[in-house]
């Protein structure tokens, strides 16, 4: 999660949530809204780059992606910008 986090920041130039809606999330896990859209806020972005980082970014730690499977997928999409 917390690399989703960094990741979308560092490609949306803001964070995935502001502070209340972290804080609200930390207080009540039921209030979870998913952040904007990546490729709304970069719409550059390679679709399975926004993707990966979305799917980085679910509130259920048993439906996010492995190291292994983010870092297969991150190697996928270099290859592909190659």
């Amino acid at each position: 999660f917390g690399l989703g986090a960094v990741l979308y920041q560092m490609l949306a130039g803001r964070p995935p949530f502001d502070h209340a809606t972290a804080m609200r999330f930390l207080s009540d896990p039921d209030a979870w809204q998913p952040p904007p859209a990546l490729g709304a806020l970069a719409p550059d972005l390679p679709a399975d780059l926004c993707a990966t980082v979305s799917a980085m970014l679910d509130p259920d730690p048993g439906a996010r992606p492995t190291a292994e499977a983010v870092a297969a997928a991150l190697r996928a999409i270099e290859a592909h910008l190659m």
